[in-house]
């Protein structure tokens, strides 16, 4: 009985990265920094931060208070002073800013892990669900008013289009290509 000479199968290359991939981590990393430090900065305000916001926007944060109380703006917190209500009204938005802070933070946690491991299937399928909820999220946070000043609403803004580029980049060819060859080289 003869058999066949046994050889070692040939070397399997690495694929290289495609730039598109490399495109891809930027967007979906600048959509998860952008919220971690507005969420960062919203904290930092504290009660400060969220004094400023309600006495510089109380008509567009609490317009049927302001309806029903008949008064401007500036009269209208000096009443709330004057009563004892502020120090209330004050801790509340800042609870809420807080919360919406530490949300933030957590969905840009969540979509800095999954950019690492972009070039996986499970990553950008994750991160596709994620950066979809991050978007909502950031909506809301943007359209409750309690994110805090123009710069931490900026950032939010701005990480509106970067979740937006990270759907569409996750599933162009190049980078399917690259997952496929990727796992038969392993």
């Amino acid at each position: 009985m003869t058999y066949a000479p046994v050889t070692a199968p040939a070397p399997v290359q690495m694929p290289k990265r495609p730039v598109v991939l490399i495109i891809l981590q930027f967007f979906a990393g600048m959509s998860g920094l952008l919220p971690i430090v507005a969420g960062i900065l919203n904290l930092a305000g504290g009660r400060q931060l969220a004094e400023d916001e309600l006495v510089n926007n109380i008509n567009r944060i609490e317009p049927a208070l302001m309806d029903e109380a008949g008064l401007s703006e500036d009269a209208f917190v000096e009443l709330m002073r004057s009563t004892g209500q502020w120090e209330g009204f004050v801790a509340d938005f800042q609870g809420a800013m807080a919360t919406w802070a530490g949300i933030e933070i957590g969905f840009g946690v969540l979509l800095l892990v999954w950019t690492v491991f972009a070039r996986t299937i499970w990553a950008r399928v994750l991160l596709t669900v994620f950066s979809v909820l991050a978007f909502i999220v950031h909506f809301a946070a943007i359209g409750t008013s309690a994110m805090g000043s123009d710069i931490v609403g900026g950032m939010l803004v701005a990480a509106w289009p970067c979740a937006l580029l990270t759907l569409v980049f996750c599933w162009l060819p190049p980078i399917n290509r690259y997952a496929k060859a990727l796992k038969l080289a392993r």
